[in-house]
């Protein structure tokens, strides 16, 4: 995988459409939810990979692997 820089984006043409996953308030009310217990969090974490790991992941997840949420850090 390789990374796609801006230049290309724009002789491409390319557009990405995002939106905002929250609210900056929100980072407090679930900060504590989190630290009370009453949001587990772990039910949303399926594995940490490191970068090199990457593309054997997303293979796996073209392939149908059923996974909710794979972090990559980039220190492994």
């Amino acid at each position: 995988m390789s990374p796609s820089p801006p230049l290309a984006w724009l002789s491409k043409e390319l557009t990405f459409d995002t939106s905002p996953a929250h609210l900056n308030r929100e980072f407090s009310i679930t900060v504590d939810l989190i630290r009370s217990g009453r949001l587990r969090t772990g039910p949303l974490h399926d594995e940490t990979i490191g970068l090199s790991m990457l593309d054997r992941a997303l293979a796996d997840l073209s392939g149908g692997l059923d996974r909710v949420k794979i972090l990559v850090d980039p220190r492994r």
